[in-house]
């Protein structure tokens, strides 16, 4: 069907959610068609040409682009070495709050607000309980790229705190935006889901 046929436009992917405000991030449209003589027949398929079939209850995130088995390799490892330096400076103590930040720092793009924000949370870290922090999984759940070159991931992680109360381990769930810097890839944008 041509674009004459939409009617929706802008429908969001749940895997891009918290980021469409501040990125021009794909979006759905829906199409509808009436008139036709006989029994219409619906075809939709895949950008491989193979044919799919579309339910009310199909997952669309599905359909999003994915990343080259090299950009993926990348993303994957920035991701775990960031959730590592996240869970750290997120857990420090004053006595090692400094010391996480400009650990962290290095893997921020220059050009995102999160060195400052990250900067101004070190106050409130100094009053952090935890005796020991550690990350026990991390799971990839997406890595997609999008048309500017910056690259999302998605990810999935477990953090074991120890702290007065004993060790408690916690899910944790983030998207990260990130943008290549000289070659290297670099954080500009996180959500906590």
């Amino acid at each position: 069907l041509s674009k004459d046929y939409i009617v929706q436009e802008g429908i969001r992917y749940d895997a891009l959610e918290g980021f469409y405000e501040s990125y021009a991030l794909p979006t759905m449209v829906t199409y509808h068609a009436e008139g036709f003589l006989g029994e219409g027949v619906l075809e939709v398929r895949d950008p491989q040409g193979d044919l799919i079939t579309i339910t009310p209850e199909t997952d669309m995130d599905q359909f999003l682009p994915t990343c080259s088995e090299e950009e993926n390799a990348e993303a994957e490892a920035f991701a775990r070495e960031f959730i590592d330096l996240w869970v750290a400076f997120s857990s420090s103590t004053k006595y090692t709050s400094r010391a996480n930040y400009h650990k962290i720092v290095k893997v921020l793009s220059t050009e995102s607000e999160l060195a400052a924000l990250f900067y101004t949370a070190l106050e409130g870290l100094s009053f952090g309980q935890s005796n020991a922090t550690s990350v026990v999984d991390v799971q990839i759940n997406r890595i997609m790229p999008l048309e500017d070159g910056r690259i999302l991931c998605d990810v999935t992680y477990v953090a074991s705190t120890v702290g007065r109360q004993g060790p408690v381990e916690m899910t944790s769930f983030m998207k990260m935006m990130l943008v290549r810097e000289d070659g290297v890839l670099k954080l500009e944008a996180m959500e906590r889901y």
